[in-house]
């Protein structure tokens, strides 16, 4: 794992994945295969995924704490572009609100660039 990577890296890298086609989106789950072996992730899926949570054989780790962390600022971002205020934080956006994979991609880049912003600022 690269843990040099900050939170706005992994924002801009769930809109990549999406944008390219990499993997696509999905509701009511954080992770699923398509019958054609495409994976689909939800905008919190996408973020645990390229901040490389999914490898379990590290959970406990010094590195994988880290990487909790950095997960963690990258939600909070989102969480914080989406203004949503309900139930269930991103996931129930994702699962209720997002109207296309369009939306999910626009906020997701919003946050990196509010993350990127608050570092100039610095």
């Amino acid at each position: 794992m690269n843990t040099e990577l900050t939170a706005a890296d992994i924002l801009e890298r769930a809109a990549d994945g999406f944008e390219s086609g990499r993997y696509g989106w999905v509701k009511g789950v954080s992770y699923a295969k398509h019958p054609d072996g495409t994976e689909l992730y939800c905008a919190t899926g996408a973020l645990y995924h390229e901040a490389g949570l999914q490898r379990t054989s590290l959970i406990n780790t010094p590195e994988y704490r880290e990487w909790c962390e950095i997960y963690s600022q990258a939600d909070k971002a989102l969480y914080e572009a989406i203004e949503f205020i309900g139930h269930g934080g991103v996931p129930g956006w994702n699962d209720y609100f997002a109207k296309n994979l369009a939306e999910v991609i626009e906020k997701i880049k919003q946050a990196a660039k509010n993350l990127r912003n608050e570092e100039e600022a610095r």
